[in-house]
């Protein structure tokens, strides 16, 4: 399939990471397949200021102040990466270190970003209205690592659903945007069978807008990537692409089981407003005005942990 199916024939895209830390290497496919297929005149890659706690130990997102680098801030919420940045009290963030390797690659039209979400939905929307206003894009794509985008919030494998949640609801409240899920389950939080039935009702209500699989080109691009940034998610699929690992395989130290198959080479692409009407956990972020407000709501009326939990578990070991 090719790419302007989905995207159209604008000239200038951006392509988000949704899910913090090393998202933004799964949704570099979406960003080679741009600038491959549709030589764009501007292309826009990047993702959230979330680290996982090895790169920054401090729980959440960070925001505009707790960074520390070369960042032109275009809106409280969002800042275009001009040479290194890292959280506060961490490493330097993954999206800084990808751009390091697109310039070695000779990437020379790509402006990299990173986006706070701390300000839950209401700042994150306005955050990439300014993003899109300020670049002029013509289509916005937020690529998911795994899938647990689409969760409704009564899966039981659910565990990170926070930066996910506000990002896709974010998305659906734009026009011009589109929501992508690269290496299908990888992440291991939505069982094949959860997955195949929110394709089911997404496709259903017309929302499934089409899938392009990994190359070869495309995986060397990816893994030289990963050279740089540490992830576990955004490389299963290459798994399968380059060796054929099919069926099931242990992730997070075996805390994840993660079902391999064809579909796991592909980046699948979604209407994020057919997604979000199915969403539990989106209609619940919806207007809230910080991640602790999000948080709290998904805590109270769904009873599970979200990644802030867990960061915060594990900050007072």
């Amino acid at each position: 399939m090719y790419l302007s199916e989905v995207l159209g024939d604008g000239s200038r895209i951006g392509v988000l990471g949704i899910g913090g830390g090393g998202d933004v290497v799964g949704a570099s496919h979406t960003y080679r397949r741009a600038r491959v297929d549709l030589n764009p005149e501007l292309l826009v890659l990047g993702g959230l200021t979330w680290e996982r706690v090895v790169v920054d130990p401090e729980p959440g997102p960070r925001s505009r102040d707790e960074i520390v680098g070369d960042v032109e801030w275009i809106h409280e919420r969002v800042g275009v990466l001009r040479g290194e940045a890292r959280p506060r009290r961490g490493s330097e963030f993954a999206e800084s270190r990808v751009r390091k390797v697109l310039r070695r690659l000779g990437h020379s039209n790509v402006r990299v970003v990173l986006v706070d979400v701390s300000g839950g939905v209401e700042g994150t929307v306005e955050g990439l209205r300014a993003l899109m206003e300020h670049f002029d894009l013509d289509v916005l794509v937020g690529v998911d690592v795994g899938g647990d985008a689409l969760a409704r919030g009564d899966e039981p494998g659910v565990e990170s659903p926070l930066a996910d949640s506000i990002m896709t609801c974010s998305l659906a409240r734009l026009d011009g945007t589109v929501l992508g899920v690269f290496g299908w389950g990888s992440d291991g939080e939505l069982s094949r069978e959860e997955l195949r039935r929110r394709f089911a009702e997404i496709a259903a209500e017309g929302g499934y807008l089409g899938a392009v699989g990994l190359t070869r080109r495309d995986v060397a691009f990816l893994k030289r990537l990963a050279e740089a940034v540490e992830t576990e998610a955004s490389l299963v699929p290459l798994r399968a692409a380059e060796r054929g690992e099919l069926g099931p395989i242990e992730i997070r130290g075996g805390h994840r089981t993660v079902e391999l198959g064809p579909a796991s080479v592909c980046t699948f692409y979604f209407d994020p407003r057919a997604v979000a009407r199915g969403s539990v956990l989106c209609e619940l972020v919806d207007g809230t005005r910080s991640v602790e407000e999000a948080h709290e709501r998904v805590r109270r009326e769904l009873g599970i942990k979200t990644e802030l939990d867990w960061e915060r578990e594990m900050a007072e070991r």
